[in-house]
């Protein structure tokens, strides 16, 4: 009889166990395994963008270079928001500095401040102070 009450009881205790694991793997196991799959390829991803903006930025440079076209203070960077690539730089003329950001996936110009270096005075486009704030949001990626 004490036979049968441990029997019973060595059952009871493993289909306990059975269904308390079986509710941790289907409940929190896989859950999770399946978000940091999800957060593993954004990585990834954002890896990739960031890597395919430093070539296109360069190559942008290089094809200006060879143009006889020369900009100073190159930056550029992937804007995760935008999902997009930005390209930041300054056009020097004699009478003239023009401060760009352009989204270089789409080429299109997103801020820019122009200034007469003669008068001092705003051209066109944000105020320098204002356009390098904008920057320097848009490449922290924040909105």
């Amino acid at each position: 009889m004490n036979t049968n009450i441990f029997t019973k009881l060595f059952f009871t205790i493993g289909i306990l166990l059975l269904g308390v694991s079986s509710f941790y793997y289907f409940v929190f196991y896989l859950p999770n395994q399946s978000e940091l799959k999800k957060q593993q390829q954004e990585s990834e991803y954002i890896l990739s963008m960031k890597k395919e903006c430093q070539e296109l930025a360069k190559k942008i440079i290089q094809e200006n270079e060879k143009k006889g076209i020369y900009y100073t203070s190159h930056r550029f960077g992937y804007n995760r928001g935008l999902n997009t690539c930005l390209y930041a730089y300054t056009d020097l003329g004699e009478s003239y500095s023009i401060r760009r950001l352009e989204d270089i996936l789409n080429n299109e110009t997103i801020i820019y401040s122009a200034l007469d270096l003669k008068t001092g005075k705003l051209r066109g486009g944000l105020e320098r102070e204002e356009y390098f704030k904008q920057e320097e949001i848009l490449f922290n990626n924040g909105f």
